[in-house]
């Protein structure tokens, strides 16, 4: 019963984690709190504290931030945020140098133009808070799948090999009953972390959505332990009833 309940646990809490560390699953918390339009206004003024508007229109235009923010977030999957998140820079360095004046100095363009581009980066992303989140999951990611996985085939042997027995049928029931209560409570204490700040605005209220996404699935997982325990309830129970009547 103790390893069923902690199985049921640790396969709710896995498996809503999971769906929310992929790209996919960063990118779409990332547009519901329009995280791409809020950074490209942001990068707006970063910019137009080196330059004059015109000047950053025409940068931005060459170089879209929100396509920019797209690209560093698709290389989560690959661990690859750091590289491609330079590569972005190098692109709104370059934009930068071809808006420049040619009467002024190389060495001077090059020194203001890595300034910009950086001050961008830093404006539009997170880079290394990301990069280390993606590279242990790089690490964890397989074997956390691989982990789910075998709790997954555990709990449902353990589950099936106590419905199958009269007297340990209970068993089974309350081990669903604990899932449902210690999911309740998990979901509470995710609950507090809502007044967080990390960083910026726009980066703690992607971080508070993924907190919500992560609480959205614990209660999915809840009800669907909730439905399997009441059709537990009617096998033990009220179908033996109405076949002994």
């Amino acid at each position: 019963m103790i390893v069923l309940t902690l199985s049921g646990i640790m396969l709710s809490f896995g498996l809503a984690i999971n769906s929310v560390l992929s790209s996919n699953g960063i990118l779409n918390i990332m547009l519901d709190t329009e995280y791409l339009e809020k950074s490209e206004n942001e990068a707006k003024t970063v910019l137009t504290h080196y330059m004059s508007d015109e000047k950053a229109d025409k940068v931005l235009q060459k170089i879209s931030t929100k396509s920019s923010i797209r690209q560093i977030t698709e290389a989560f999957d690959n661990n690859n945020v750091g590289q491609v998140a330079n590569n972005v820079r190098l692109d709104m360095k370059q934009a930068v140098l071809n808006s420049l004046e040619d009467n002024s100095r190389d060495d001077t363009k090059d020194k203001f133009a890595t300034v910009v581009s950086d001050a961008y980066i830093k404006s539009i992303f997170p880079v290394t808070e990301v990069n280390l989140l993606s590279n242990i999951y790089s690490k964890i990611g397989t074997r956390l799948n691989l982990a789910l996985i075998i709790i997954s085939i555990v709990a449902i042997a353990i589950y099936i090999y106590l419905a199958t027995g009269k007297k340990t049928y209970k068993w089974a029931i309350i081990s669903l009953y604990n899932v449902i209560i210690l999911n309740i409570i998990l979901t509470l204490v995710l609950g507090t972390f809502n007044g967080i700040v990390i960083g910026n605005d726009r980066t703690t209220d992607v971080i508070i959505g993924m907190l919500n996404k992560i609480k959205i699935n614990i209660v999915i997982a809840t009800i669907i332990t909730f439905a399997v325990s009441v059709i537990s309830n009617y096998v033990a129970y009220f179908k033996k009833r109405k076949h002994s009547k």
